[in-house]
């Protein structure tokens, strides 16, 4: 909401959700409004995604992260030469 304090919408929100008169519908409002907005920018990056895969591959990864998020790599240390000989391993 442009314009309110975020501190003003959460009591109204509260005051909603408990029934207080006056704030009744508020917090359907708001989640009908937040609804209609993800629905509005999933339409946007589906629609960018026949142009750009990587509109397509972004919400691949958000809505089904199992799936399509690149695994973060892993920081390991992997010694410089396993052992190739038998000299090698007796001085393990």
């Amino acid at each position: 909401m442009t314009g309110v304090p975020e501190e003003a919408v959460r009591v109204w929100r509260a005051k909603s959700v408990q029934g207080v008169r006056g704030y009744a519908m508020f917090d359907d409002e708001v989640r009908a409004a937040m609804a209609e907005g993800e629905a509005m920018h999933v339409a946007r990056i589906t629609a960018a995604g026949k142009n750009n895969w990587r509109a397509s591959a972004w919400l691949l990864e958000r809505m089904y992260p199992d799936r399509w998020t690149v695994p973060e790599p892993i920081d390991a240390e992997i010694p410089d030469a396993p052992p190739t000989s038998a000299d090698d391993l007796q001085g393990l």
